[in-house]
């Protein structure tokens, strides 16, 4: 039987309609309700990735410059009369990871990374008295790179088994 063999103005066709609207609005609101579970879901996953981001920024930047580029506004670049830069570099890196694969690399990135903070590849940065004035900031840098030759001592070349350099 087809819709076309009902009368057109019977009251079975008019139910026959009115239960296929119902139908058709059912699946609707029950699509609905699965984009709703599948937004709250990314929405979650968004909130994690977000913390990972504030919390590499943080470690990264200084916290007033960090909370600058989260409320959206410029960050000035300064001026400063005296500061101290420490660039430090892994001795002969280049020739360790030719030497070696590449879970060996990561896994001795890993181990500078857990003892030194935040590293980029091999190489490391730090400035002392920069944003805020410090007239320790020699010292200050001086005593975190002998930390660093130190820690150094406990991260091993995977080439010669030896501590790195």
């Amino acid at each position: 039987m087809h819709l076309s063999d009902i009368a057109l103005h019977d009251t079975t066709r008019d139910l026959i309609l009115l239960n296929q609207q119902w139908l058709a609005d059912m699946e609707l609101s029950n699509q609905l309700e699965r984009e709703k579970e599948e937004l709250q879901v990314l929405s979650k996953h968004l909130a994690i990735e977000k913390k990972k981001t504030e919390t590499l920024l943080y470690s990264m930047l200084p916290k007033h410059v960090t909370n600058q580029l989260k409320e959206g506004k410029k960050v000035a670049a300064g001026e400063f009369k005296s500061c101290t830069i420490l660039f430090s570099d892994v001795v002969t890196f280049t020739t360790i990871c030719a030497a070696c694969e590449p879970r060996q690399i990561v896994n001795m990135l890993n181990s500078m990374h857990s003892k030194l903070t935040e590293t980029t590849g091999d190489a490391y940065m730090v400035v002392g008295g920069v944003p805020v004035p410090d007239g320790s900031h020699a010292q200050r840098v001086a005593n975190f790179a002998l930390g660093m030759r130190i820690s150094a001592k406990e991260v091993m070349n995977p080439v010669t088994g030896e501590p790195i350099q």
